[in-house]
């Protein structure tokens, strides 16, 4: 189910982005909200691409909950019969023979996909995920993340643990955000920060931070940034 970003090389770092963003649209956004959004024509290309790039790279994501096929089924219907071109009518033809196709796999289909799916990003993000709302969140804080490590927002970062599961996300999935100067400067500030931080309470985060410390060295000296 193409879990693994970075192994799609033929994908740009922009397209990366914007699967993060959908995910995060998906999980957080009401359909009317993302109704309105996606008027805007060139807006919805955005949208149409980065659902082809999700299905490509990132699909076991859609099976997390029913609502996600359904919103980019509405969301589609929008403009599904302005366009001319015929490129575009064959993406949306194709996301939505897509989406068909994974609501009827079956149960245990599914069960095995999403499974793996989790696995897979326990064992990236270095941590245990409870419970499902657990693991939306999770995969909603990575494009908060990303924008605020762009564009130097990161007062925005407001949830530690979600913020250390992103980043080790980030360092395998889109290793390149990090050779940024601004960025490593902002990311091992924020890390330091919380490895220092006092309490009991706090025993976890600052144990979460130094391991993430060390993978963000060993993805920093293994890129060469």
């Amino acid at each position: 189910m193409g879990d693994n970003i970075a192994s799609e090389d033929e994908y740009s770092v922009s397209d990366f982005q914007n699967v993060l963003c959908l995910r995060n649209q998906l999980i957080n956004v009401p359909l009317p909200k993302l109704l309105e959004v996606y008027q805007d024509y060139d807006a919805y290309l955005i949208f149409l691409d980065s659902v082809a790039v999700m299905s490509a790279i990132d699909s076991a994501f859609l099976l997390f909950d029913d609502s996600f096929p359904e919103k980019i089924h509405k969301v589609i219907q929008i403009h599904r019969f302005s366009s001319k071109d015929s490129h575009i009518s064959d993406v949306i033809n194709s996301i939505i023979m897509y989406l068909n196709g994974i609501q009827s796999y079956s149960d245990n289909v599914k069960n095995s996909l999403k499974n793996g799916y989790l696995d897979y990003h326990e064992d990236i993000r270095d941590c245990q995920m409870d419970d499902n709302q657990v693991f939306l969140a999770a995969l909603a804080y990575d494009a908060q993340v990303y924008v605020a490590l762009e564009n130097d927002t990161m007062e925005n970062i407001t949830e530690d643990d979600l913020f250390l599961s992103s980043i080790n996300y980030l360092l395998e999935t889109i290793p390149d955000l990090f050779k940024n100067s601004a960025v490593q400067k902002r990311v091992m500030d924020k890390l330091e920060e919380l490895s220092k931080t006092k309490g009991f309470f706090q025993t976890q985060i600052r144990e979460y931070s130094k391991s993430t410390i060390s993978h963000f060295q060993k993805v920093k000296e293994s890129n060469s940034f």
